[in-house]
């Protein structure tokens, strides 16, 4: 039977081992990755372009000898654009994100300049997890006031599905988790008495959610109401008015220090996307149901409702015995439940897609309540406290396995391995690609244009530069025609034509944004 840890010594060492454990299955996930998310190349680019828009610029009928080049010129930082801030500043004025994460990424990537690496983005994901995993041990230690269920809780969060699926997004999501969970930990720790610390931190950590993700404003709005409301329920008059002062300074700091988040939120397309959709009555039942079986899926693996089923009863039975002790710390717990459930509920109103990736911001949180409702109901039916603990690392363990198969891991991108393999296969051809004059998905393309011989880029509107271009020659190419494309048929036709030392076309690949084909 598990033995309950009983010193300082032994808890920093089992937590020691749980933030490694999380480090190391958030290092194998990211290994696991195929491809890119079209987001994901964005994040380089916007964090490390320096060209005059937000896309990647390409020459169109220029032949690339290294087909790396053009991407490497958007993803990478250049020499002499190191550190290059105001740079990143006005990528992101002209996007719809604040600019933190992007600042972030950019520093680590001038250490390495004209180099792309996946690593870049996963380690600034892995330092903000390590952090998580500390900030769930904190809260959950204060809000059930024992060791071990807090070290329950933050094994819970090192190694659930659905918080190792996110850290493989190589995406602001997990900074933006970081926050809320510091947000979290803020007020439950500071919840009876409030500081001076406290309202150095509280709006440090409001500046910085800010600047990560406009959805953090949704999560400090709600528990910020919950935890003004308490204060004043209290009689906590100057605690109340300084926090009501601190948080407006520290939103109008966000503003001041990145004006264009005006924009974005109320003019942007994703922001007019997002009021459309609140103003809209289609489809919010859908949507419910989506955003919920996301959560039920990636943390419990579909095992939710079993674990909602016996809390009823352990509670029943808690009211049977005693009434006011049936839960203790209720308006602590009461902190996490009410931003959790309405973010969901209002997430799940405004959201464009139905993605994990926009109601993770509360996964920490949603973990730190499902480790509650364990602990609660194994401290009901059990009384031996090695038994209890043993039990909940059971249950937590289950639910965190189960997660694996719940989590569809998109973001490996596993569809790219099949596309890869083929350029692989075709490795010393030249390869061209056909787009729409638009430079909006080239990037896309990386993995696999990299395995070829060269690289050259036509427009839809004017193939007839073919002829003119290095690789017009008496062997086979490889076409990759952008599916904004509709009449590839007719493309082919007319480079078919251009070059009669080709019989004919073939069908080899299908890429993300993309259908490959190969001329001979």
């Amino acid at each position: 039977m598990t033995t309950v840890p009983k010193n300082k010594r032994t808890t920093f060492f089992i937590m020691s081992l749980i933030m490694l454990a999380g480090i190391c299955a958030t290092v194998f996930a990211v290994s696991l990755k195929k491809g890119m998310h079209v987001d994901e190349y964005y994040s380089y680019g916007l964090s490390n372009y320096s060209g005059d828009d937000i896309f990647m610029h390409i020459d169109l009928g220029k032949t690339y000898d290294d087909p790396a080049q053009p991407f490497l010129d958007y993803m990478a930082v250049q020499p002499g654009n190191v550190f290059s801030y105001g740079n990143v500043w006005e990528k992101q004025s002209a996007d719809v994100h604040p600019p933190l994460y992007y600042v972030i990424l950019h520093t680590v990537c001038s250490f390495f300049p004209a180099k792309f690496s996946i690593w870049f983005a996963g380690v600034i994901n892995i330092a903000f997890f390590s952090g998580i995993i500390f900030l769930t041990y904190l809260t959950m230690k204060r809000l059930a006031m024992q060791r071990t269920s807090a070290m329950t809780a933050a094994l819970f969060c090192a190694l659930a599905g659905g918080l190792l699926q996110i850290n493989t997004f190589l995406r602001m999501y997990t900074m933006l988790m970081f926050y809320t969970t510091l947000l979290t930990w803020l007020h439950v720790k500071y919840y009876e008495d409030q500081p001076l610390r406290f309202f150095i931190y509280y709006p440090l950590a409001i500046l910085s959610g800010m600047l990560t993700h406009y959805y953090f404003f949704i999560f400090l709005f709600l528990q910020g109401m919950y935890f003004g409301i308490s204060l004043l329920v209290r009689r906590h008059w100057k605690s109340a008015l300084l926090y009501l002062a601190e948080t407006l300074a520290a939103t109008a700091a966000a503003v001041f220090i990145f004006p264009a988040m005006i924009t974005h939120i109320f003019t942007g397309y994703r922001g007019k996307e997002s009021l459309d959709n609140l103003a809209s009555s289609f489809g919010y039942i859908d949507s419910l149901r989506d955003f919920l079986q996301i959560i039920n899926n990636n943390l419990t693996g579909n095992i939710l409702y079993i674990i909602l089923f016996l809390f009823a009863a352990a509670l029943v039975c808690r009211l049977h015995i005693n009434k006011r002790a049936a839960i203790k710390n209720r308006c602590l717990w009461g902190m996490l439940l009410f931003p959790a459930v309405c973010y969901f509920l209002l997430v799940s109103k405004i959201a464009v897609y139905h993605y994990d990736r926009y109601i993770s911001p509360i996964y920490p949180v949603l973990i730190l309540l499902i480790s509650g409702l364990i602990d609660f109901t194994v401290r009901t039916f059990f009384r031996d406290k090695n038994l209890r603990f043993t039990i909940s690392v059971l249950l937590t363990m289950g639910c965190i396995f189960l997660s694996y198969w719940g989590c569809d891991w998109t973001y490996f991108e596993k569809q790219t391995e099949l596309s890869v393999e083929t350029a692989k296969k075709y490795a010393g051809l030249d390869c061209i690609i056909v787009n729409d004059g638009v430079n909006f998905w080239n990037h896309t393309l990386y993995y696999e244009a990299i395995n070829y011989n060269s690289l050259t880029f036509l427009s839809s509107e004017n193939l007839d530069v073919y002829t003119d271009t290095t690789v017009y020659q008496d062997k086979p190419v490889i076409v990759y025609i952008m599916d904004i494309l509709e009449n590839q048929e007719e493309l082919l036709q007319n480079l078919l034509k251009q070059n009669p030392s080709y019989s004919g076309y073939t069908h080899i690949t299908d890429s993300h944004y993309a259908k490959g084909y190969l001329l001979e």
